[in-house]
Order: C-alpha cells, then sequence, then structure tokens
C-alpha cells in the first residue's frame, strides 16, 4: 500500500476530526449556540446515532493478495512548516476530514497530519498484543462477521487503549455495530436538543455519541454539557467505569 492514497471519512468512521454538534467555549457546549440551526435540527432528528468508544482509532482494509484483513492504527504525525503529507512511510494513508480534505491542523510552526499506519502481522520484534489482535480478526473473517466490506472502520480497546470500560483483553470494536436506539420524537429546537442530551448524558455514561448524517460524522461528548463549571456525566469520574456498557466487540479466540 502506498501513502498516496486517501482514506475518505465518508460512510465510514475512518479516524478523521468530526465536527461538534454545539459550539464549544472552555471545553463547555453553548446551549444556543450551533453552526446552522436548521443543520442541527435535521442532523439530531434523521442521523444514525451510535456511541463513541474510548479507545485507539483504527480500520480494517481488505488485502486482496492475501484474502485477509491488514489492521492499521491512527497515528498524528508532526511535521515542520515547511514539509508535506507526501513524506509520510510507507504502508500509511492519510485520513480525510468530514469536509473531504487531509485531516490535519496547525499548531505553532508544526502541521499535524493524522493517518492510519499498518501493524505489521509479522513484525520483525513479536508483539503478542497485535499477533492476538489478528487471530481474533481471522476468526471473526471465517466467521462471516465483516460480509464483502473491504473497509472496515474500528476501536482497538482493552486494557491498554484508555482501558476501554469493561474489556478486560484487547480487541477490536467494530464502529458501526455501536448502535444507539434514538428518540422518536421529533426535536423542534435547540434548546430541546440541548435539554435531552443533558439529562441522556446524566444517566447513560459514556463517553458521548456520534450522529452520521449524509456520509458526514458529528459529535457530542458527554463531559462537555456542564453545570456551573461541572460536568453533568459520570464519565471519567470515580468509579464511572462501573456504570459504562461495554462496547460490542469481536469476541477474543481461545
Amino acid at each position: 500500500m502506498s501513502s498516496a492514497s486517501l482514506l475518505q471519512t465518508t460512510d465510514q468512521f475512518i479516524g478523521g476530526k468530526m465536527f461538534h454538534l454545539f459550539k464549544l467555549e472552555k471545553g463547555s457546549y453553548q446551549r444556543e449556540s450551533v453552526m446552522s440551526v436548521e443543520e442541527t435540527l435535521e442532523i439530531f432528528n434523521t442521523s444514525e446515532w451510535f456511541v463513541k468508544i474510548d479507545g485507539g482509532n483504527g480500520v480494517l482494509l481488505f488485502n486482496e493478495e492475501t484474502g485477509k484483513y491488514d489492521l492499521y492504527k491512527r497515528f498524528d504525525r508532526k511535521f515542520s512548516s515547511w514539509k508535506s503529507q507526501s513524506e509520510l512511510p510507507e504502508n500509511t494513508f492519510p485520513i480525510s476530514n468530514a469536509n473531504g480534505n487531509v485531516a490535519e491542523y496547525c499548531a505553532g510552526s508544526f502541521t499535524h497530519v493524522y493517518h492510519q499506519q499498518l501493524v505489521p502481522r509479522n513484525p520483525r520484534k513479536p508483539d503478542k498484543v497485535f499477533r492476538d489482535i489478528y487471530r481474533q480478526i481471522d476468526h471473526a473473517q471465517s466467521e462471516g462477521r465483516f460480509g464483502d466490506r473491504k473497509v472496515i472502520s474500528v476501536e482497538i480497546v482493552g486494557p491498554n487503549y484508555c482501558q476501554t470500560p469493561k474489556v478486560p483483553v484487547i480487541t477490536l470494536a467494530i464502529h458501526s455495530e455501536q448502535v444507539i436506539e434514538k428518540p422518536q420524537e421529533e426535536f423542534k429546537t435547540i434548546d430541546e436538543i440541548y435539554s435531552y442530551l443533558e439529562n441522556y448524558f446524566k444517566e447513560n455514561v459514556i463517553e458521548g455519541i456520534v450522529f452520521k448524517y449524509k456520509g458526514v460524522f458529528h459529535k457530542i461528548l458527554a463531559d462537555c454539557f456542564k453545570i456551573d463549571g461541572v460536568s453533568v456525566s459520570k464519565w471519567g469520574k470515580d468509579g464511572y467505569k462501573d456504570d459504562a456498557p461495554a462496547p460490542r466487540t469481536i469476541m477474543p479466540v481461545e
């Protein structure tokens, strides 16, 4: 695979930057502040909803030569301002943002480029963790878990990846399987949406929600709903993992 290719953040969670549904100010969402009232209402009422998972972003790409899936893991590579994304190493894909541009941001004199980099099946230095993950991937494929998909966006989860709640071993969660049952009623104002989400995160201990709308992904983070500077969510607080649901993962192979 060449670094010249680009993974598009369309119809998949590929790891580009997602847009916040509400505007952020000092780590808090502003109740009446959105990019577009009409678009926000349409996104909230018509999109598909998914649990935002706490882990390490990655993607499975089907390898036509081997007939198996290769795992890529997201990294953030930093370049001096005069360098370009063409200097990414082989077996690496830049990632597009939701707007179709390469996922990058500037900080000082450096440009940061998000990219997915191949996790080799047989590295020079053996890695038991990823060897076990590849066993899980091959088992899931043999069971027909992936269907005929060529690109499967995943989250690497478990003890070494943000200590994902209720995941005792390193494994993969498929983003498209983390479905949230959305409310049936139609929301007519931004205030109604804000109040619903504020109450939702008081009761549901998750990192956030991802909204899939016309192939573009937007997000809401639970701990950014605050009252007097204090988050309404238990997420990240003492004991929160006891109440957080486990993500749906590919089952470990014994």
